[in-house]
């Protein structure tokens, strides 16, 4: 029997037991599994730190940047989290489930790295993620104005920066949907007042619901003409992506030569990550199914 929309939007509220984990982990008693303590429980089993001299490990940042549903594309859930080293974004992941049929249920790992040097990633003790490379790749904000002097006007200047630009995806299966701003930053570098060396992460959600498919980092960078805005654009998607500012486009994400279509299990050397980790099994989804029936609730007539 196929699953109706209503248990379809529950499925997206609730979870049960795991089984075949891809990394062991503790498991907290299915009665008391939610979609959200899955995920923020995979978050917690990662440790990351820059390659440098130090070996700096980055702070997790304590609350999720992003909560997002994509309900048109196989009923995906996901949390999106930042690390950071002295306030300042240095890694972003996202750990999401997928839903592709009513025995195919399973959560995935997303990462790009924002460094400037190389990181190195575990979760639950296990090497995952080690780019060599830095993350981004800034360039000059064209006819940006000047830092501003203050913290807020600053963040000013980053969003009518970031409504310059415009986007789209086309997926694997070759559906193009339009990307738009979120307004509000991901994440705001915790940076002091007067200190002008300021940033900020916006993302380019997918007209498919909430997900991030493009991120936009914005930062003040000191030049031989004093601090000036940069910026730089970050895939975080399996789709091919492009990046227009003001109708001319700057930026876009192809498959390489002999990759057809989706490439999922993305090398652990690159920049952007993308795997998956634990998938459920036919009893699992039967009982997902009794518990999304038993929380859904239908909203009475007005």
């Amino acid at each position: 029997m196929l699953i109706t929309n209503i248990l379809r939007a529950a499925l997206a509220l609730t979870l049960v037991a795991f089984h075949g984990s891809a990394f062991a982990q503790q498991k907290t008693r299915s009665s008391e599994l939610t979609i959200s303590s899955v995920l923020q429980e995979e978050v917690a089993a990662y440790e990351i730190e820059l390659r440098d001299p130090a070996k700096t490990k980055l702070k997790l940042h304590p609350e999720p940047v992003l909560s997002w549903v994509n309900p048109v594309r196989y009923q995906q859930q996901g949390l999106v989290y930042v690390w950071t080293d002295q306030g300042k974004a240095r890694a972003i992941g996202g750990v999401f489930t997928n839903y592709f049929s009513e025995t195919r249920m399973y959560t995935s790992h997303e990462f790009h790295s924002l460094s400037s040097v190389g990181l190195q990633a575990k979760f639950a003790g296990k090497d995952v993620w080690h780019p060599d490379e830095p993350g981004l790749s800034f360039q000059a904000v064209v006819d940006a104005p000047a830092p501003a002097t203050k913290k807020p006007a600053r963040l000013l200047q980053m969003r009518r920066m970031a409504q310059k630009f415009s986007a789209h995806s086309i997926t694997q299966e070759s559906s193009r949907y339009e990307l738009r701003l979120l307004s509000t930053p991901l994440f705001r570098y915790e940076t002091a007042e007067d200190d002008i060396h300021d940033g900020a992460i916006f993302s380019m959600v997918s007209s498919a619901g909430t997900d991030p498919e493009i991120l936009l980092v914005f930062e003040v960078t000191d030049t031989a003409q004093g601090p000036k805005w940069h910026y730089a654009a970050a895939r975080f998607s399996d789709s091919k992506l492009y990046l227009n500012l003001e109708e001319q486009q700057v930026w876009e994400f192809v498959y390489p030569d002999g990759i057809a279509g989706y490439k999922h299990q993305v090398s652990e050397t690159d920049r952007y990550r993308l795997f998956d980790n634990r998938e459920f099994t036919a009893k699992e989804m039967k009982q997902l199914l009794k518990s999304a029936k038993e929380k859904t609730t239908v909203p009475a007539k007005q």
